[in-house]
């Protein structure tokens, strides 16, 4: 995938001593996170895939998805915490209902943060990461 020229799955295959299920999955993996894209040439019958050739959209497709199955899925316990307040008061968990509030307060703004920096593009970025290296 590394390579300038689109690769078949059989080429995976080979390459890394996959069975064509596990290159298939693997190669299906990458177009979902958006690191990789998928197409069929004119004519042909063999779906060929190549990498992303942009670092700044390959980290940004990693936030969003990891942000899509971690941060938002805790961020939504919130709505179940809130209805089974009253139950876990009365099972004496309490402190279960708080941190899992807590927790899921944190996720929310930590949500919120990447929808927002998200926005941004690849310059501030750059600053942003680069900005603690910097010295006077």
């Amino acid at each position: 995938m590394a390579q300038q020229q689109p690769v078949s799955t059989d080429e995976v295959m080979s390459a890394l001593e996959l069975s064509r299920g596990g290159a298939h999955n693997a190669l299906q993996s990458l177009v979902d996170w958006k690191l990789a894209h998928a197409f069929k040439p004119l004519g042909a019958r063999q779906v060929l895939y190549s990498a992303e050739d942009d670092a700044f959209a390959m980290l940004m497709a990693v936030v969003d998805k990891r942000r899509q199955q971690e941060l938002v899925p805790v961020a939504e316990l919130d709505a179940w915490n809130a209805q089974m307040k009253s139950e876990l008061t009365a099972q004496g968990r309490e402190d279960f209902h708080e941190r899992l509030a807590a927790i899921a307060h944190r996720a929310r703004q930590l949500n919120a943060l990447l929808v927002r920096t998200a926005r941004e593009d690849e310059g501030w970025w750059w600053r942003w990461i680069l900005g603690p290296l910097r010295t006077k």
